[in-house]
């Protein structure tokens, strides 16, 4: 969405009011927060250390259709040295839309484990 804000330099010519500003500056931030949470957010295997190069995905926290918050244990995976939770990375509540990765399926660093969407949908 492309929105720009009057400069602040209108509030102080008087051409907007400070008010009228903030209200601009709310409204802008809240639409550019929904657009984010529309769309769709692929959660990958991320690298956790230097000499990885797969993981196996041990164990699911939440199932397809279940809204997981910011920083809930989404999955657990086995990596050459450890068992190591992974987190949701979402900023805002999300549903579970696709599980990619499968219980006992071996990923390679970057492979998609699954697909986030608004909690809404």
């Amino acid at each position: 969405m492309a929105f720009s804000l009057p400069s602040f330099q209108a509030e102080r010519e008087g051409i907007i009011s400070w008010k009228t500003y903030k209200l601009l500056y709310v409204w802008r931030n809240r639409c550019m927060q929904q657009t984010e949470e529309m769309q769709p957010e692929e959660v990958r295997l991320p690298k956790l250390h230097d000499d990885m190069s797969e993981a196996k995905i041990v164990f699911w926290f939440f199932q397809k259709g279940e809204v997981v918050y910011p920083k809930q244990l989404l999955v657990r995976v086995e990596t050459n040295r450890a068992f190591v939770d992974i987190t949701s990375p979402a900023s805002t509540p999300r549903r579970i839309l696709r599980v990619e990765a499968k219980v006992g399926q071996v990923l390679n660093v970057g492979g998609l484990l699954a697909v986030l969407g608004s909690a809404d949908s």
